[in-house]
């Protein structure tokens, strides 16, 4: 087994103390809305156990599905606790197709309604809004530039509560009421912005 910069896969120990619930971190009804779109007879594996494998493999630092599927093993012991898994943990490539079929707006609004159960925002607290651009996330052979993100931080949960991508030439300032509208905060401004 490979190791992974958010999770030790031979200590089952996790590199952050909130990274990983203890508890369900998802329940079904918040993802039931979620067209599954495999076939019925390829279908071994419920659709809301791979979401909340994938989330707590993310959670926990995995960025690839291969990664995802060794968390599950090294976890499933935990993971059995408050899932299904009829069938054990999908294999890596399970876990890809699923996602390469799953409606990415339609999951978005799943995931974004997950965090809100999850996330507690409290008056006066500060949401850090910053522009980044990735670097190395170009492919210069089809012309295209970096990334360029507009992300909201809650700076007391320690946790990106959404982004937004902006074109290059665009001022990131232009994108934050935008970010702010998708996140769905009553929000009033004592001052204009600059």
């Amino acid at each position: 087994m490979r190791e992974c910069p958010g999770f030790n896969l031979t200590d089952n120990s996790c590199w952050h103390p909130r990274a990983v619930p203890q508890q369900s971190p998802v329940t079904p009804p918040l993802f039931g809305d979620l067209a599954d779109l495999r076939r019925d007879h390829t279908r071994r594996h419920l659709l809301i156990d791979i979401i909340v494998i994938t989330i707590c493999a993310v959670l926990g630092g995995a960025d690839d599905f291969e990664v995802v599927a060794e968390f599950g093993v090294a976890k499933a012991s935990w993971l059995r606790t408050f899932l299904t898994l009829p069938n054990g943990i999908p294999a890596h490539d399970t876990f890809w197709r699923v996602f390469q079929a799953l409606d990415p707006v339609a999951f978005e609004r799943c995931f974004r309604a997950w965090v809100a159960t999850v996330i507690e925002l409290h008056p006066g607290q500060v949401i850090a809004v910053d522009g980044r651009t990735l670097r190395r996330a170009h492919n210069r052979c089809v012309g295209q530039g970096p990334l360029h993100l507009v992300s909201a931080w809650a700076t007391a949960n320690e946790v990106v509560l959404g982004q937004l991508r902006v074109d290059e030439k665009t001022n990131e300032i232009v994108a934050v009421p935008e970010l702010i509208e998708q996140l769905m905060w009553p929000v009033v401004w004592s001052r204009p912005m600059r």
